[in-house]
């Protein structure tokens, strides 16, 4: 008998070591097994041929060694197959959990959540817009009639509210229809109704004065804009009022103004679409209904609020405001001034292009005399 083989150690050419592949050539462990792997087929190839490599033998090899990581990878009973249905079916495992709808903690059902979330915002946002679009475009650049023109207004501050309406509180559009009983009056155009727990009758009656004439409204007199709102507030029913003008009729009196605890007029900037001190007055007033179902009095809400601080702040707003609508009106009269200059230097332009034309023909012309 001979003696046993031995192991012994062999450098491979580089010929030969580019025909391993880079993976695999890379890791020291694979490589090992595939050279050893290759050296085996090849040895017993060149043994069974008698010194030749035995092409059938090779084949046969390489399609076994095929069957066995085919068995191990892919088919119906594979191990992989296997392993896989296990981890999936398991009701305890990983996969499960991660794909599991009935858990909120889940990272599929946090991923869906989110994606609801995100498309309602997206939703309620695109809506606004939308809304805040129509307004604009729906706007005549033209003069108007009073009775239109008023009918825009209306419009205008039932969107805003619909729009930056607080909690469970309900916009009504009330002018359109007279109340019962009043002999036809149809005094309050816009209402709030605050929605609390405790009551359901806190409603808040707007009074909307659009017209851009002098005589639109007035503070005196029997129909005042005060007036006005008192007999809303009698008739609707109602518990406060806020009368709202548009700013550009204001000539004489603040953009802010209170009369007792439960009336306020406002001036808002209508073509600019803002309603600030709209949404304020709309805030205070629900404010001290609200504060008021506790005390019964109205006047005594007013130990919790930091009036001082709160009339600082309505006097630097519209101090602001007027600020802005100045700051506007400047902008305005100078787009209108740089159209007309626009327009000015176009035409001399011309003026001047003609004039070098008039100038090159009399050169011309006197260069071709003789």
């Amino acid at each position: 008998m001979g003696d046993s083989p031995k192991t012994f150690s062999h450098e491979v050419s580089a010929d030969l070591a580019s025909l391993i592949p880079e993976k695999v050539r890379s890791e020291p462990k694979q490589r090992e097994d595939w050279v050893n792997r290759a050296l085996e087929i090849g040895l017993k190839a060149m043994v069974s041929g008698s010194g030749s490599v035995d092409l059938s033998f090779v084949s046969k090899e390489f399609d076994g060694w095929k069957d066995e990581i085919e068995g191990k990878l892919i088919g119906k009973d594979s191990e992989f197959e296997n392993a896989l249905n296990e981890w999936i079916n398991d009701s305890e495992g990983s996969f499960q959990r991660a794909f599991d709808f009935d858990d909120p903690n889940s990272p599929l059902s946090k991923f869906m959540s989110q994606q609801t979330t995100d498309r309602e915002e997206h939703e309620d946002s695109m809506t606004k817009l939308v809304e805040g679009i129509k307004h604009l475009v729906s706007k005549d650049s033209g003069p108007k009639q009073a009775k239109q023109m008023g009918d825009d207004f209306e419009d205008d501050i039932e969107w805003f509210l619909t729009n930056n309406k607080i909690a469970e509180d309900e916009v009504l559009r009330t002018g359109e229809k007279a109340i019962e009983g009043s002999g036809g009056v149809k005094k309050g155009d816009v209402g709030l109704l605050v929605g609390h727990p405790s009551a359901d009758d806190l409603m808040i009656t707007i009074e909307a004065k659009a017209g851009e004439s002098n005589s639109a409204y007035a503070l005196r007199g029997n129909d005042s804009l005060w007036t006005q709102m008192d007999k809303a507030m009698k008739t609707r029913p109602a518990k406060a009022a806020i009368g709202v003008v548009n700013i550009k009729n204001v000539k004489q009196h603040k953009p802010w103004l209170e009369q007792g605890r439960d009336k306020i007029v406002v001036a808002v900037d209508w073509e600019n679409l803002d309603f600030t001190l709209l949404e304020i007055a709309y805030s205070l007033l629900r404010y001290r209904l609200i504060e008021g179902l506790s005390t019964k009095d109205m006047a005594a809400t007013e130990t919790k609020l930091d009036i001082g601080r709160f009339e600082d702040l309505i006097d630097e707003i519209t101090s602001n405001k007027n600020i802005l609508q100045t700051m506007r009106s400047n902008l305005t009269k100078i787009g209108t001034i740089i159209g007309h200059q626009d327009s000015q230097v176009t035409d001399i332009e011309g003026a001047i292009n003609s004039q070098v034309k008039q100038l090159k023909m009399l050169l011309k012309d006197a260069s071709n005399t003789k």
